[in-house]
């Protein structure tokens, strides 16, 4: 049993005049923001802090990778309501398949679906 990280645009098929993301089956999971470019909707388990961005009004400075995923881990240890819900359902989802795949903007570079595979993990054992 795995649960595999991917980038979405390996799964972005032509679609008009741009491109949409196609998952295989149910077992591929969006983890990341909104894209409508892609028709994707915003997951509960996206992260709200943004690489090159600033984390608070006003703050001088733009967020590393590292800075990113590092907050993402914190912000994540705090979670509950849909975020715990969405995780219990890519539980069931692993579960049921045997495997799971998040997908995300950012593979294979460090990002928050490393943390949400970790946490899932940490639960199925």
């Amino acid at each position: 049993m795995t649960i595999r990280i991917v980038n979405v645009r390996d799964l972005l098929v032509p679609h008009g005049k741009g491109k949409r993301a196609v998952f295989p089956d149910e077992s591929y999971v969006w983890v990341g923001r909104q894209n409508g470019r892609w028709g994707l909707r915003c997951s509960p388990l996206h992260n709200p802090f943004r690489v090159g961005k600033s984390p608070w009004n006003g703050a001088s400075f733009l967020l590393t990778r590292t800075e990113a995923v590092a907050l993402y881990r914190m912000y994540f240890r705090d979670r509950g309501g849909s975020e715990e819900e969405e995780l219990d359902r890519l539980r069931s989802l692993y579960q049921k398949h045997g495997r799971l795949t998040l997908v995300c903007a950012c593979a294979p570079k460090p990002c928050h679906a490393e943390e949400i595979r970790r946490v899932l993990l940490e639960g199925l054992t």
